[in-house]
């Protein structure tokens, strides 16, 4: 049984190895790169992709945390009309991707856009110089943050619905104004929890690629697709992410230190609903519509505005937008099956066996969310091509017939990417879940002649199934909607609905795009509404 045992351990270290291959043949083929090439990036190029990276982040974690700490402060603390309902709706941002947000605000709001249309038909001016620019750096961190302020919501409502109640109640007694408590109690006490979704929010800006192409911001996942669709040049683009992969180690020193003390605050059993205060009826209604400023903004703008595309000239769903979506739910499921299954085996092998290497080794191997997808792009390429020519090189010299190749020109590539991403969904799901578990009817069953297998079909899997399926969904949604990856790595003629509507709507064909485009959004809807009433659940029972 031990000698089992160390070769489960040791396939299973084997295991998180091959999947940090990545970040090894990107080092190896950014050393290849050219002289000339790199020090032309360096000088003309890097200061800008460094400082509107940077910039784009912290601008768009700002207005990220102001929106998500807002809405979670009020659903958090306050009865007010619609409360329960909103709750749901602050969530919905996260089904309409960034990218599709970007392109229906800068039609919106563009020097030819209905907005500076009317606005100068208004005051009989020919140019709005005062009008701010949409496709600019702030225009894209607005755009952002209206998509990814829910993370910061989702986060922030927790925190402050695991808070101690009684402290609340003191400070009612000594007269201290609820604004005041939010200030000096509340806030520092949810700081950790909104450092790190900041921290997430920052990371997925700087892995973002098509709202910074639709916005005209140049910044380093910009730079690696120009290197390596537009230039040819492989190891530039390695280099360039390199510089990138820098960039997020700081997010995610960041997110990891202020992790270790999420929700550390004390707690009673005067939570969840005890929590929030009556409102008058004015002051509810108008808490009513500040929050649904956030909704409006980043899901009800961009969904109405795909809507229009898709009336005005009366659009339907096309066979290419069929096939699309086809190719989309298939990716999307066997990434979500890849994702679990590898989640499941990393979670029960830490479980099981807690070598500190072994944590540390699965820790490195499940941080693939922290690395854009271009990155992983970049990083999975030349391996897998590779092993491509070697399994057609045995082939043909065993048949006399060279096959093509399997990895590479099929969606298994893009499978392989996607679950490498955002495996640490999964992972952190199925380890939390774990992490619940009663160790001791764990024993009680393997006294009893259970196998590790048995106690995990018999004890485990009933209750695992449910956040199974939450998790699931969060891999499916999040596949669904990826860009970078999917378009360095997809085979010849193969769209998904994310690059097919990204693609027509950039061509400027907005009403053949916005089709392909509300079938990603719906498709998204399903996802994040599960997503939203285990969050809603989890945050009454916290």
């Amino acid at each position: 049984m031990r000698a089992r045992a160390r070769t489960v351990k040791w396939a299973v270290a084997l295991l998180a190895t091959l999947l940090l291959l990545p970040l090894a043949a990107i080092l190896l083929q950014a050393v290849q790169a050219d002289s000339i090439a790199l020090n032309h990036l360096i000088k003309n190029q890097l200061f800008d992709y460094v400082f509107n990276s940077i910039s784009l982040a912290l601008l768009t974690g700002a207005l990220a945390l102001i929106m998500g700490v807002g809405t979670a402060w009020s659903v958090s603390m306050y009865r007010f009309p619609g409360r329960g309902v909103l709750q749901w709706l602050l969530m919905m941002p996260l089904a309409v991707p960034a990218y599709l947000s970007a392109i229906a605000y800068a039609d919106l709001f563009d020097s030819a856009g209905v907005v500076q249309s009317q606005l100068r038909d208004i005051t009989n001016q020919q140019e709005l110089t005062w009008f701010p620019e949409i496709r600019s750096l702030g225009g894209a961190a607005f755009v952002m943050a209206c998509a990814l302020y829910p993370y910061v919501y989702i986060l922030a409502r927790l925190a402050f619905g695991s808070q101690c109640r009684q402290w609340f109640e003191n400070a009612q007694l000594l007269g201290v104004p609820t604004s005041r408590w939010l200030m000096t109690i509340a806030l520092p006490l949810a700081r950790p929890a909104c450092v790190v979704a900041v921290a997430l929010v920052m990371m997925e800006v700087l892995a973002d690629f098509g709202t910074v192409q639709a916005m005209g911001v140049a910044t380093f996942t910009t730079g690696i697709y120009r290197a390596w669709l537009g230039l040819g040049d492989m190891p530039l683009a390695a280099a360039l992410s390199c510089f990138l992969l820098l960039m997020v180690a700081g997010a995610l020193v960041i997110e990891r230190r202020q992790r270790r003390h999420q929700f550390g605050q004390l707690r009673d059993d005067k939570q969840g609903a005890a929590w929030a205060l009556p409102e008058t009826c004015a002051r509810g209604w108008r808490r009513l519509a500040l929050c649904c400023v956030p909704v409006t903004l980043g899901f009800g703008i961009p969904v109405l505005q795909m809507l229009h595309w898709a009336l005005a000239q009366n659009i339907s769903a096309d066979v290419q937008h069929w096939q699309a979506l086809g190719t989309s739910i298939i990716v999307a499921s066997l990434t979500a099956l890849l994702a679990l299954a590898l989640a499941l085996i990393f979670a029960y092998a830490v479980m099981w066996w807690s070598a500190p290497w072994l944590r540390a080794l699965v820790r490195l191997a499940t941080m693939g969310y922290a690395i854009p997808g271009s990155v992983i792009a970049v990083g999975i390429f030349v391996p897998l091509l590779r092993l491509d020519q070697t399994i057609a090189d045995i082939i043909e010299s065993v048949q006399g017939q060279r096959p093509p190749l399997w990895i590479t020109a099929s969606i298994a590539a893009m499978i392989i990417a996607c679950a490498i991403r955002f495996l640490a969904v999964a992972y952190g799901g199925v380890s939390s879940a774990l992490a619940r578990f009663n160790s001791h009817a764990d024993d009680a069953a393997r006294l009893l002649g259970q196998s590790r297998l048995g106690v995990v079909r018999t004890l485990h899997w009933p209750q695992l199934k449910s956040p199974l399926v939450v998790c699931g969904l969060m891999v499916f949604a999040d596949t669904m909607k990826e860009l970078p990856a999917s378009m360095l790595l997809r085979p010849f003629d193969v769209n998904t609905l994310a690059i097919r509507s990204y693609e027509l709507m950039s061509d400027g064909r907005l009403s053949d795009g916005a089709v392909p485009a509300l079938m990603l959004v719906m498709i998204s809807m399903v996802a994040v509404g599960v997503l939203a009433w285990h969050s809603v659940e989890k945050g009454q029972s916290s």
